[in-house]
């Protein structure tokens, strides 16, 4: 009994929950406010075209291209646009977390 009591008072008692990040938003890999974005917005539009060229269900409406086809070249357009911003004005630097 006394030795619960000294390690309570010694600070011993309960750890800090510490919360798990995902794993692209942790210092290596995020550099600036807005990468995570960035790189979500490039990679979205490859893979759904991706997956437009192997649905074979819906004629071409636009040069060949299906309508998600268009909206993922857009996307992609968007993304190169951001990803130009963010190297050219940059974003905030990612502050570290608070204590």
């Amino acid at each position: 009994m006394r030795k619960a009591t000294k390690a309570k008072k010694e600070g011993g008692g309960k750890k800090k929950r510490q919360t798990k990040k995902p794993f692209l938003t942790k210092e290596p890999f995020q550099k600036k406010d807005g990468t995570l974005f960035a790189l979500l917005l490039t990679l979205y539009p490859i893979s759904r075209f991706t997956i437009e060229v192997i649905r074979d269900d819906e004629p071409g409406a636009y040069c060949g291209l299906t309508i998600s086809q268009v909206v993922s070249v857009a996307l992609l357009l968007l993304a190169v646009g951001l990803w130009i911003y963010l190297r050219r004005l940059g974003g905030a630097k990612v502050r570290p977390p608070a204590q």
